[in-house]
């Protein structure tokens, strides 16, 4: 991935009285029931504070292993590895029929390349589904994905098996492109898979910036703006592609621009109206 210019946003330090005031302000708008897909949602929007926030109150609500193992993404994503182990080992010990649970604990064995452990965790999740289950599948190829020591070709040889069941998935064709675009010499190929995305759903904001992204990477400024253009017009609340066009106007010299788009990001990053 790219080294951004423009870091992520960060939540104030505990003890400070902003910090306090996030707090009061998120409390009074957590009085709606969320669900999975709003956690999810979040995450997607590296909102992973406001995720965690959510998870946490759906382990204790909702009778669901996936719920610890999406917790413990939110920790795996900022880089917080002990605290998901420890969450996705409470999730084994819940619900040790639940897959999710394992794969994620195996995504912190290869993040340490103790890739042995890694993939007896991974066969455990599978031995536990039918071989139809593609969304385990999809779950591995993330743990070999995202991770300091990745696997990148297995993850693609496995969302290639999921195609094999699945035809026109998103998740899958998302999770290839992804892993694609992380290898030397994958950007043509993840970029035709979130391409692919588009085809099956045009308002996809999240392969639009992904897509966005890769012609920053490229320094194709003028193929990269439509598709934030269009992500911001189909979503003006999704930050990430703020954040991008931010790294694409300071790329081009139009600190201003640059500087509002990031103001922005900021204003939407970990808070809570969806």
């Amino acid at each position: 991935g790219s080294k951004h210019m423009w870091p992520r946003a960060q939540v104030p330090p505990s003890e400070s009285y902003l910090h306090q005031i996030v707090l009061l302000v998120l409390a009074a708008k957590t009085n709606f029931a969320q669900n999975q897909t709003d956690g999810i949602k979040a995450m997607s929007r590296e909102n992973y504070q406001t995720a965690a926030r959510i998870f946490r109150n759906l382990i204790s609500s909702a009778n669901d292993a996936d719920n610890y193992y999406y917790l413990g993404q939110t920790y795996c994503y900022q880089n917080k590895w002990d605290s998901a182990r420890i969450i996705f080992q409470q999730g084994i010990a819940a619900y040790p029929k639940g897959y999710s649970n394992y794969v994620g604990l195996g995504k912190t064995y290869l993040n340490e390349n103790k890739t042995t452990d890694a993939q007896a965790q991974f066969d455990k999740a599978k031995s536990l589904c039918s071989t139809k289950n593609v969304v385990v599948l999809e779950m591995i190829a993330d743990a070999m994905t995202n991770v300091d020591f990745p696997q990148l070709q297995n993850a693609i040889n496995l969302m290639e098996q999921a195609q094999g069941i699945v035809d026109d998935n998103k998740d899958v064709l998302m999770r290839e492109g992804d892993a694609y675009a992380k290898m030397n010499n994958g950007t043509g190929q993840a970029y035709n898979l979130y391409l692919r995305v588009l085809y099956i759903d045009s308002l996809d904001v999240i392969a639009r910036t992904k897509i966005g992204t890769i012609w920053i990477e490229g320094k194709q400024y003028d193929l990269s703006k439509p598709h934030l253009e269009k992500a911001l017009k189909i979503d003006s609340t999704f930050g990430p592609a703020w954040r991008e066009l931010a790294e694409l106007y300071y790329n081009q010299g139009e600190y201003d621009k640059a500087e509002k788009f990031y103001k922005k990001y900021l204003s939407l990053a970990d808070n809570n109206d969806y």
